[in-house]
């Protein structure tokens, strides 16, 4: 008879979760909060690679005076899915016009994903 339990976790999924377990040892003073939001992030991202269509885009801002700890983590936590991630800084838009700045992005991300 079969078994009843929790769904089996996809094993990209748990690497996610390891790796964001191992990201709180080394941001130690992140609020319960924080790591929720990275945690669900992996769960969404995390599906079937026969099924993702689109590039995964992981968006974090942060109050003044937090940006770099913000950025640090947003890295780690994209380190979680590819060792090398595309990375847009919003400061290098700062002071574009929205056409430039479109510009901008869409060379950055089209260098990024023509790389793999």
């Amino acid at each position: 008879s079969p078994t009843s339990g929790p769904p089996a976790i996809d094993s990209g999924l748990e690497t996610y979760l390891q790796h964001v377990k191992d990201m709180k040892s080394v941001f130690p003073s992140q609020s319960k909060r924080t790591w929720q939001v990275v945690g669900a992030m992996g769960r969404a991202l995390s599906r079937p690679s026969n099924i993702i269509t689109q590039p995964a885009v992981l968006l974090v801002a942060s109050v003044p005076g937090t940006h770099d700890t913000a950025r640090c983590i947003a890295l780690h936590a994209a380190q979680g899915f590819d060792r090398q991630p595309t990375v847009v800084q919003g400061e290098s838009l700062k002071g574009l016009d929205a056409d430039e700045a479109k510009k901008h992005l869409d060379e950055v991300l089209h260098a990024g994903f023509s790389q793999g």
